[in-house]
């Protein structure tokens, strides 16, 4: 999920909702783990990568960030990754077959 902030003037207790990882412990509530959460610096200010059973649980999941993060946010993108290429320096194995995919 991609986040784009409001950049003025941002609410505080975003940045510490983020760096509390509150979105981490609402999402276990809804059986969607956290993996991952970056701050970035480009078209997007945050990135957080999760696993959710389903698209239904991610979409609760999308819901639930912006409600928590009411006013702040400009945009959000919720992305799903269909086939992993490489991975922390690994290639995955069975890329020919998923091609199909793409």
């Amino acid at each position: 999920m991609l986040v784009k902030l409001i950049h003025l003037p941002i609410d505080n207790s975003v940045e510490k909702t983020m760096v509390e990882r509150t979105i981490d412990k609402l999402g276990a509530k809804i059986g969607v783990s956290v993996k991952d959460s970056f701050w970035l610096h480009g078209n997007y200010d945050y990135m957080v990568s999760f696993f959710a059973e389903n698209l239904k649980k991610a979409k609760n999941f999308q819901e639930i960030f912006m409600r928590t993060n009411i006013g702040n946010i400009l945009e959000l993108q919720l992305l799903e990754n269909i086939c992993t290429i490489e991975k922390d320096g690994f290639v995955n194995p069975k890329v020919i077959e998923t091609k199909k995919l793409l």
